[in-house]
């Protein structure tokens, strides 16, 4: 699944009703995240090879409580995950040495369809392909209508700036970065990932 909080450029936080959403482009995947900083902290002798994930995220969204409307008590763990999938056959053919009975038929190299993709508590979740043009603004309006459809939130979503604006505004309950906290890139991706994936997704059934 694509990695919180990763996201090519600002990405964008919204509000919409109980909920923040954060739209991520291009996020790399969890393991992707977690084998570059066990590279990064490792020795030599320990390194692990790059990961090149079978499926890309052109697009993402994730859904979070606003931290003083989440009814199980303040959490950072992401309630809900919908996401643009493609399939990198390559790679994916690699995966599967050892199925050759699911090999069979798929393309020898190149992408496939693009097709949408939830996560739950509980599984992925294939919505299907996806109509018309892939774009930002189409990406975000598929999501949204996912969103609707899973959680029913109240009103209208509204954007709040890019997704660090979710810390420190007052609509969102989450609180200011600290100013020694201000650091970017794969450090603060993993330590996310460290405190969300043991419980990520925990609350969801409990909401639908």
């Amino acid at each position: 699944m694509p990695a919180p909080f990763d996201s090519e450029g600002d990405g964008e936080a919204w509000i919409w009703g109980d909920y923040v959403a954060i739209f991520q482009k291009n996020p790399r995947t969890c393991n992707s995240v977690m084998i570059e900083m066990h590279n990064r902290f490792s020795k030599k002798s320990e390194q692990l090879p790059p990961h090149t994930s079978a499926i890309e995220y052109p697009y993402a969204m994730m859904v979070f409580y606003k931290k003083h409307r989440n009814p199980h008590g303040p959490s950072s763990q992401p309630i809900f995950c919908v996401g643009i999938e493609r399939a990198n056959y390559g790679v994916l053919k690699d995966f599967l040495l050892d199925f050759p009975d699911d090999i069979e038929g798929l393309p020898v190299d190149g992408k496939g369809t693009l097709m949408i993709g939830a996560f739950t508590s509980e599984k992925r979740v294939n919505l299907g392909e996806l109509d018309g043009f892939l774009s930002q603004d189409s990406a975000r309006e598929k999501f949204f209508e996912v969103i609707r459809s899973q959680l029913d939130p109240e009103g209208l979503a509204k954007q709040i700036g890019g997704i660090r604006s979710i810390y420190g505004h007052p609509e969102t309950g989450w609180p200011p970065i600290k100013a020694k906290s201000q650091k970017t890139g794969c450090l603060g991706i993993f330590l996310l990932l460290i405190i969300l994936l043991p419980g990520l997704f925990a609350v969801f059934n409990q909401i639908l």
